[in-house]
């Protein structure tokens, strides 16, 4: 994958609102291509890593109009992992997962590699979107939005669950959108990693406001289901139209978990592989969590408001996701059968910008997640058949 930047275009990249690049890249499967990439201009900065919007120029003929440049610049191998689980996502391709569409890499400062990874570009991510629609729905959630986005963010996640693979960061900034089409992607896996049963792996991450309870709790050994756990946070934050457990420090974050579900069971402590002296440490979040009784009696009513029985089947099905117990917490095609689901796959389902939700989910896509969204030739493609094509009994 070896590969550098013309002296022209590193120039026009660090100079010019629109940049240009001309680097030897690699497809994911190993062809080597000289790729042009134009209109390059910055779309957000970090410490280890850029993103880039532009287009590519004379290209392959299946190439977006569109496509994102990440670079990213960091001494650990975290970036050689990522490398490693796009790879393994580009040969089980998935329609709600970013696949990658060429790789280079170039000298950077400081004697470190910089990684360059090129992807479908994708118009808005999760985080925007649930902003807009609370501008537009009076801080009321579009329910029909709600149950297209999280059935997709799902879908994704058990895909990741099949290939053995933690993302390990899913938050609304991480899943990009087409709000027009309704199309879902997870994107961004810098922090992912490959699951091994009872390996030992660091506990601090995921998002704070979206870390599920046995990391805050300094677990060691966890598995996919701290993603489910953020996908569920992710729910609640769309029904709620705002971040739905905002702590202020990783004690405060359990503190208002438990201010919702209760304090966990010894049962559940186990479960999460961890033991009580690390339950928390911040002084007042342990007088909170001695006062607490075992379950609190509202739950998430305090946080979602319920109305209507399509409301009271978000809240059930939040709390069927949002358990102590990993191993109790629904996921898979169990979660993706739940009955708050169903609207979106009706013949008429409509969205609010008057479009169906068959651009986005179909009936073959309920149907062939139910099965698990088997490792096939069709899933390695990405293939979509239309609704019309097969049907399924909701």
């Amino acid at each position: 994958m070896a590969s550098s930047y013309h002296d022209e275009g590193r120039s026009r990249m660090s100079n010019s609102a629109f940049g240009s690049a001309e680097v030897n890249a690699e497809t994911p499967d190993h062809n080597k291509v000289l790729l042009k990439m134009d209109n390059l201009r910055l779309c957000s900065s970090g410490m280890f890593s850029n993103v880039y919007r532009g287009k590519i120029v004379g290209g392959n003929k299946d190439d977006p109009n569109s496509i994102a440049l990440k670079k990213t610049w960091t001494k650990s191998d975290s970036s050689l992992t990522e490398m490693r689980i796009l790879s393994r996502l580009n040969k089980f391709r998935h329609r709600n997962i970013m696949h990658l569409l060429y790789s280079f890499q170039t000298d950077h400062k400081d004697n470190r590699t910089c990684y360059g990874l090129v992807f479908e570009f994708m118009p808005s991510n999760l985080y925007t979107y649930i902003r807009e629609l609370r501008k537009i729905n009076n801080r009321r959630p579009d329910l029909t939005e709600v149950r297209l986005m999280a059935w997709q963010l799902f879908r994704g996640q058990a895909h990741l669950n099949v290939l053995k693979i933690i993302h390990r960061d899913i938050k609304p900034q991480n899943i990009l959108v087409n709000p027009d089409l309704g199309t879902l992607k997870i994107g961004d896996f810098g922090s992912s990693k490959f699951y091994t049963a009872g390996e030992h792996s660091h506990s601090y991450h995921v998002t704070r406001y979206y870390r599920a309870p046995e990391l805050i709790m300094g677990a060691t050994q966890y598995g996919p289901e701290i993603d489910v756990w953020s996908c569920g946070c992710v729910l609640g934050e769309l029904l709620r139209c705002s971040v739905m457990w905002a702590g202020n420090s990783s004690e405060h974050q359990l503190y208002v978990i438990i201010s919702t579900i209760g304090k966990p069971t010894f049962e559940e402590m186990k479960a999460m592989k961890v033991t009580d002296n690390t339950l928390i440490h911040a002084e007042t979040a342990q007088k909170y969590v001695r006062a607490a009784p075992p379950r609190p009696a509202d739950g998430f009513k305090k946080l979602v408001t319920a109305n209507t029985a399509k409301e009271h089947l978000a809240i059930n099905l939040l709390e069927q996701i949002l358990r102590y117990a990993p191993n109790k917490r629904l996921s898979g095609p169990a979660l993706l059968r739940h009955p708050f689901f169903s609207p979106i796959f009706e013949d008429d389902a409509i969205r609010s910008n008057g479009k169906s939700c068959s651009l986005a989910v179909t009936k073959k896509d309920y149907a062939d997640a139910l099965r698990g969204d088997p490792l096939d030739e069709e899933s390695r493609t990405g293939s979509k058949t239309k609704s019309s094509e097969q049907t399924t009994d909701l």
